[in-house]
């Protein structure tokens, strides 16, 4: 038997032993319930579904199955958007319009029935829906709530359930000679005091969905015989 050095028997163990860990390695698959870094992109006209065992739909995001005339081709194109369904297969949210989809897309929140509670409006901007109450005021100030007091006089209330962190207040006063003097009061602590009021207020110790109380309250200064006042605006804001 001819004398093989050591060193390239060595080598020849080592070369087997890496050709296993290959041949392992190529036989493991990957984890096909992850991502752990990298972009995933579904391209030519794909989407993602998600849906339940029994088989309703339950998200989707990509191309819809709906198609539209593009407006500045002219041409038959793909409408791609987004769809989160309920548990029953019902619309919750979506961004898309549907058969002969127009651009812009809409985006609509549903209730349970099937409304849509929120849209905005694609051709002006803004809210389609919900449909904002905007309160009127009388212009006669003469009419508006009066006092002639020297002392703070509660002359109207709003109450407001609470949508948002503040509240945005208008409101104004008349008098009968020089002074007068107005305050705001939320569930009566003060908030501000002046002249008149046309400033987005802070709602002290706020809760979402609590019914605060806003006071105008007003009151007699320097030589003012009557003080009249009115709130014209007041609503909560983000």
């Amino acid at each position: 038997m001819p004398h093989i050095p050591q060193d390239v028997l060595d080598r020849i163990a080592s070369l087997e032993r890496q050709v296993k860990q290959l041949t392992g390695r190529a036989n493991i698959r990957p984890a096909l319930n992850q991502v752990l870094s990298g972009d995933v992109t579904i391209g030519e006209g794909g989407q993602l579904k998600v849906r339940a065992a029994g088989g309703t739909e339950h998200f989707r995001v990509g191309h819809l199955g709906t198609y539209y005339q593009d407006e500045t081709t002219g041409e038959t194109a793909r409408e791609f958007g987004t769809i989160i369904r309920r548990r029953d297969g019902s619309v919750a949210l979506s961004i898309w319009n549907g058969q002969d989809a127009v651009n812009p897309q809409v985006f609509r929140v549903y209730d349970a029935k099937g409304n849509a509670i929120i849209s905005e409006d694609i051709e002006r901007g803004g809210l389609h829906r919900p449909h904002l109450a905007q309160p009127w005021y009388d212009a006669q100030a003469g009419r508006w709530p009066k006092t002639e007091s020297w002392s703070w006089e509660t002359l109207q209330e709003a109450h407001i359930e609470t949508e948002h962190g503040k509240v945005r207040i208008y409101a104004q006063k008349a008098t009968v000679g020089a002074g007068g003097e107005l305050r705001l009061l939320i569930n009566d602590q003060e908030i501000a005091k002046g002249e008149g009021f046309d400033d987005t207020y802070l709602i002290p110790n706020f809760e979402y969905g609590a019914l605060v109380v806003v006071k105008l309250q007003a009151r007699r200064t320097n030589v003012a015989e009557a003080v009249w006042a009115t709130f014209s605006r007041v609503h909560c804001v983000g």
